[in-house]
């Protein structure tokens, strides 16, 4: 009956002491380098493969694409999206991912076809599910304040870039997702 009492006691313990350190570490805001590092994951050309909500259908569509992230001379990462259409066109996007060391937090400035930025998303690093999560900045619209952003990133080295939207009864649903693949390498033969 002791052991058991002292096993318990011995479990209460150590719960009590990892409990304050687990959540510190949770608090805990990343440092520049790591923000950077982080960022250095996406750095590369990408095939895409994409899923995107067509509502008028109720069905998802799935298409594939390529993307590059390369840094640029500011030190922001360069997105670039191109993505196969159901028509066989492809839509391309453009954005700068950069980490503000001033406001301790991700943004994400879109680039439109004529080459001018605006500011449209503020993101942070959530560790718990290893992805960065985007919301719209304050002051944005020609986007919903309710649009969610998150950069999902892989233990293989991939990562998914979703694109989540509300449903209209409280409820936020997936409407694109677009996961980074490392391009795949011709074998070969012997």
């Amino acid at each position: 009956m002791k052991k058991i009492i002292s096993f318990f006691l011995l479990a209460a313990v150590l719960l009590a002491w990892t409990a304050p350190n687990a959540s510190a570490q949770h608090r805990a805001r990343l440092t520049t380098e790591q923000a950077n590092d982080l960022l250095k994951k996406s750095i590369g050309s990408w095939e895409i493969k994409s899923v995107t909500w067509q509502p008028w259908l109720s069905k998802f569509a799935f298409s594939s694409g390529a993307a590059s992230f390369r840094y640029d001379d500011d030190g922001c990462v360069h997105e670039r999206l191109a993505i196969e259409q159901p028509d066989g066109r492809y839509e391309e996007t453009e954005g700068l991912l950069r980490y503000s060391e001033t406001n301790k937090r991700f943004e994400f400035v879109q680039i439109d076809k004529v080459g001018n930025t605006n500011l449209i998303m503020f993101g942070k690093w959530d560790p718990d599910f290893n992805m960065i999560a985007f919301s719209p900045a304050k002051g944005q619209k020609h986007i919903s304040d309710k649009v969610i952003w998150q950069y999902f990133f892989f233990d293989d080295g991939s990562f998914k870039k979703v694109i989540r939207t509300p449903d209209g009864q409280g409820n936020s649903i997936i409407a694109a997702e677009f996961h980074c693949l490392q391009p795949k390498v011709a074998k070969s033969r012997n």
